[in-house]
């Protein structure tokens, strides 16, 4: 564990390629980074989108780990590069990690006993709090279409009640729609990763704070 994600400081990923003889090879990518949340979402560095994909499968969804997936799967993408001379920032779309950000307590943040991890390791807290930020911004965007679906499935209902005064529809279908609006407040309030809550570690880290927001 690192802060509040599971950590995975090395993931390797081998892809399927064609050799000259036609035969199916599994070559081994460069190793990546993990973070996997409580709210669902994964963060990926240095992982191609297909081999994030295919890790997922793999580790994840093949031995019943995930629980009460979103309907609707989001995904974002951004670029980084590594460059000890500059300042760690995000500039645009780019994320630039650079220089150690100056932690308060980082005996209490960083552990005690600290893996080899496949990027430079003077940049984990950056690249944390980096992947707190995509993956509340990525459950948002998934919870947001949610809604999308749910309002435009139910625009006929003010009109049908207005006319005839009756929902037009059966007493079950109400029912599920009720469950399907108190599972989007769950999301939204009740999760340990909610959207109104700031990250325990940032109350004692404030610099990984000005990072994710």
């Amino acid at each position: 564990m690192f802060a509040e994600a599971l950590w995975l400081p090395v993931v390797r990923v081998q892809a399927a390629s064609k050799a000259q003889d036609g035969d199916q090879r599994d070559a081994e990518h460069e190793p990546g980074e993990a973070f996997l949340f409580e709210n669902g979402c994964a963060v990926f560095w240095g992982i191609e989108e297909d081999d994030a994909r295919r890790f997922l499968d793999n580790l994840v969804r093949k031995n019943g780990v995930e629980i009460g997936r979103y309907a609707e799967e989001e995904i974002e993408e951004v670029e980084f590069v590594a460059d000890a001379s500059e300042k760690t920032r995000l500039q645009g779309d780019l994320i630039i990690l650079g220089e150690s950000l100056p932690l308060s307590n980082p005996e209490e943040l960083l552990p005690s006993s600290l893996p080899t991890p496949s990027l430079p390791e003077t940049t984990l807290p950056a690249r944390y709090a980096y992947s707190e930020a995509l993956a509340r911004s990525t459950a948002l965007s998934a919870i947001e279409t949610g809604v999308e679906e749910f309002l435009s499935g139910a625009s006929r209902l003010p009109e049908s009640l207005s006319a005839t005064g009756k929902p037009g529809l059966g007493r079950t279908e109400i029912i599920k729609r009720m469950g399907l609006l108190l599972k989007f407040r769950q999301r939204i309030f009740l999760n340990p990763q909610n959207f109104t809550d700031m990250p325990e570690v940032y109350w004692s880290e404030a610099v990984l704070e000005s990072e994710c927001l």
